[in-house]
């Protein structure tokens, strides 16, 4: 019997390379994955992938039937991550971790990450919400009801709101952030970000947050696992966890072997020798990510204004 269940609900379009995203968690055996979604997949998944037809109106039901709140668009679900170990519970009974993912993800082999000694030793691997899981007790099941900010703002105003507080991956203690509410309680979380690549989106070439800047990064995905490469170094080579490709849902898809192949700026690409032309020229989206900038401090001020607290 597998120990993790991880629980992505999602609704609308799926990412255009979202079969390489489900041979990338059928390599990892030992974690069942169960996708409730309004998308119709005719191609058979291994055992491992449990694909539910749900709507996003059951969700928005169960939602208000289990914690009594609404969910005001499909994006919110993000902050409703830390409440999937309650809504789901009835999926999670046998499982001794419980977790929750991302689709605009490839999976490397998360063995050499998910490791006995860390199950073991961590109640929380990963603090992000592209890919987490966490111990499986009531407690963590209801750990986002605990109020451990100082202004007692009550947990369903938050997920009430049409605004994202990002409950699934701060440790902030002023808005209940699940990491903060768990470090609190005493949970040990392993939280190194250098693990996997998330995608900055300020720019067109990859660059993972948290690691070192370099213009011409891609990832190598082999059927042994993710592995993040420079092109002009031949000799860097590190396995990763994941790749989290935010913002990059349509992503174009020209490579023909799904088991081996190439990640980059430009798509996925059968295996071949590199060159410039699979890299941009400017790197930097100058108004593109000006635009979003703005517009996000627009919404967190307006966020913070309703919900009574400073960001």
């Amino acid at each position: 019997m597998n120990k993790i269940a991880i629980i992505c609900p999602y609704f609308g379009k799926f990412p255009s390379y979202i079969n390489l995203t489900f041979k990338s968690m059928e390599r990892n055996k030992f974690i069942d994955w169960y996708i409730f979604t309004d998308n119709i997949i005719n191609q058979k998944k291994d055992e491992n992938i449990k694909i539910i037809h749900y709507t996003f109106d059951d969700f928005k039901v169960l939602v208000n039937k289990k914690i009594g709140t609404s969910v005001i668009n499909a994006y919110k679900i993000c902050d409703y991550k830390p409440t999937f170990g309650h809504l789901f519970e009835n999926y999670i009974k046998k499982y001794e971790f419980w977790g929750y993912c991302d689709l605009d993800v490839i999976f490397g082999n998360l063995r050499n990450f998910f490791t006995a000694e860390r199950l073991k030793k961590f109640d929380k691997i990963y603090d992000l919400g592209h890919l987490t899981i966490i111990r499986n007790s009531e407690e963590t099941r209801l750990a986002y009801k605990n109020n451990v900010n100082s202004k007692k703002i009550d947990y369903k105003k938050l997920l009430n709101s049409e605004f994202i507080f990002v409950l699934d991956e701060t440790y902030d203690q002023n808005h209940q952030g699940i990491n903060g509410v768990l470090k609190a309680n005493g949970y040990k979380i392993f939280d190194d970000r250098k693990e996997y690549a998330d995608i900055s989106i300020k720019y067109n070439n990859f660059y993972p947050c948290h690691m070192e800047k370099y213009k011409y990064y891609y990832i190598l995905n082999m059927e042994n696992g993710l592995f993040l490469k420079k092109y002009k170094e031949k000799l860097y080579c590190k396995e990763i966890a994941y790749i989290h490709l935010q913002q990059k849902k349509n992503l174009p898809v020209f490579c023909v072997n799904m088991d081996e192949y190439m990640i980059l700026p430009k798509g996925f690409f059968d295996v071949q020798k590199l060159d410039d032309k699979f890299f941009y020229t400017q790197s930097f989206k100058y108004f593109k990510y000006i635009k979003y900038r703005l517009e996000k401090k627009l919404k967190n001020i307006k966020r913070n204004l309703e919900i009574g607290f400073k960001w």
